[in-house]
């Protein structure tokens, strides 16, 4: 996928730094373009090449590991509690939650599933409000015998 880019409105996840090594490219709308490109310029980043590379070599990605360390920075200085269920897990589902109502397959997609399988099983999880709607939805209705 050598070429996509903010220029062709889509976002690159490199296998390398996947760690299932999955290589995706994903849309994105120009409001998302808008502000990569204004958070790049007040770094003082290129348009171009990673998003957010280490500081020592900017050919490489970040390591994981120091995602994990900013995360527990934030949540500490935000005095939020620790959630349960691994670093990222939380977020990511209640992401993959707030889109029950889309294409299954194209927000596995996007949120790096290969499958919807993992997608169902762990990540979109029940909540009272859907559960509501399918409750309170007037469709079709078997025939009374």
């Amino acid at each position: 996928m050598p070429g996509l880019g903010l220029e062709r409105k889509a976002v690159r996840w490199r296998a390398n730094a996947d760690k299932k090594r999955h290589d995706a490219a994903i849309p994105v709308p120009d409001a998302l373009i808008e502000e990569i490109r204004l958070i790049r310029i007040r770094l003082g980043g290129a348009l171009g090449g990673l998003m957010l590379p280490m500081e020592r070599d900017r050919e490489k990605p970040i390591r994981r590991e120091t995602f994990h360390k900013w995360l527990a920075q934030a949540e500490k200085a935000a005095e939020l509690p620790k959630l349960d269920g691994g670093m990222w897990h939380q977020p990511r589902r209640a992401w993959a939650s707030s889109r029950k109502h889309l294409s299954l397959s194209d927000a596995a997609a996007v949120g790096g599933w290969r499958d919807v399988k993992t997608l169902l099983r762990s990540y979109m999880v029940p909540d009272e409000d859907t559960i509501l709607a399918v409750m309170s939805e007037q469709g079709k209705r078997p025939a009374s015998s």
